[in-house]
């Protein structure tokens, strides 16, 4: 914990700057030293909760719609339940399943879908 402690003030002292990722906000970090903490606390503290079905689904519109792939509702509602929420793998998953669909030379349909998705997900 010292290490650290020193590492992040020469990068703050330099004019640099540090983000952190946790589960736990500062206070909640078992075993660590109060000046560690105090120093966790200094910054912009944000809780990042994951994206929510409404939202999710309209990312997956979106991006479908940039590289015109045609997405019916049912394979939206499946890709809901199957890809992380995250920005990256929903696009990766978009983009897996466009490949599918050009190199199959087939609309996009929930068997060519659960096909891609084993590729990628594997």
């Amino acid at each position: 914990q010292e290490k650290l402690y020193h590492i992040y003030n020469t990068i703050i002292d330099n004019g640099g700057k540090v983000a952190f990722t946790s589960s736990f906000s500062p206070e909640k970090i078992k075993n660590a030293e109060s000046y560690l903490t105090s120093r966790f606390q200094w910054g912009m503290l944000a809780e990042i909760k994951s994206i929510d079905d409404e939202t999710t689904s309209k990312i997956i519109q979106k991006l479908a719609s940039d590289i015109s792939l045609t997405l019916p509702k049912n394979i939206i509602n499946y890709l809901l339940t199957r890809i992380p929420r995250d920005f990256i793998s929903i696009q990766n998953a978009i983009s897996t399943i466009n490949k599918e669909s050009f190199t199959q030379k087939k609309k996009v349909t929930l068997p060519l879908v659960k096909d891609a998705l084993i590729k990628y997900l594997d």
